[in-house]
């Protein structure tokens, strides 16, 4: 089996069941802006939602079950690394309910999932009256010119710079929902109204780069 070495470090190894060369990446650093890795989830169930009376606090976008979570994880190739995340969302509403989404980073040093949570870069500066949020959706989902058989789709994108983090430490990225306004459910990748073939029953995805830094 052979091996690629550079000053008694070795880089790489021979695969003998697969023929092909095996980088050795805990001996090997990337250049300033290479993808180390690239991690995501897409999410087709509809049979999530959040009632009217959710609008004091955020909420795990998950199943009542917890089977399902709109969540990703990842141990970072490297330390110094920056992330990009693209977060695409469906939501469908009934009267004046206004969804928001909120992404969150979890941290256990120890790689176990024991997270410590942050939403700070994730989120608009406060001002007084108002609420931070990474996006929203629509401005009243079910009237006001909008429909309750309407699902409204939006992606955002976030940069994650400058976090500290060791090596072998775990990050998790997981998105919370909100309805700001005390007048109807939201739903999750569907419409208030699925009752026909013309309501749109759609997806929601999260996928995180790791980056190199410098």
């Amino acid at each position: 089996m052979g091996t690629l070495q550079v000053g008694g470090t070795t880089l790489a190894t021979k695969n003998v069941s697969t023929g092909k060369v095996d980088l050795d990446e805990s001996n090997v650093t990337f250049p300033t802006g290479s993808i180390l890795q690239v991690v995501g989830k897409t999410i087709t169930a509809n049979t999530i939602s959040l009632t009217e009376n959710s609008t004091s606090q955020w909420y795990a976008v998950e199943t009542v079950s917890g089977n399902i979570k709109f969540e990703v994880d990842l141990i970072p190739k490297q330390t110094n690394s920056n992330f990009h995340i693209i977060l695409t969302v469906s939501l469908g509403g009934q009267g004046s309910s206004e969804g928001a989404i909120l992404v969150q980073r979890g941290y256990d040093s120890s790689g176990g999932t024991s997270y410590t949570y942050s939403d700070t870069g994730f989120k608009g500066d406060a001002q007084p009256n108002a609420t931070p949020v990474t996006m929203t959706m629509a401005f009243d989902l079910g009237s006001t010119g909008e429909s309750s058989s309407q699902t409204f789709t939006r992606t955002t994108n976030i940069w994650d710079q400058d976090f500290s983090y060791v090596s072998g430490g775990r990050i998790q990225y997981k998105v919370y929902w909100r309805n700001l306004l005390n007048d109807g459910n939201i739903y999750f990748n569907r419409p208030a109204d699925a009752t026909n073939a013309e309501r749109a029953l759609s997806i929601s995805s999260i996928v995180v780069y790791e980056i190199a830094g410098t």
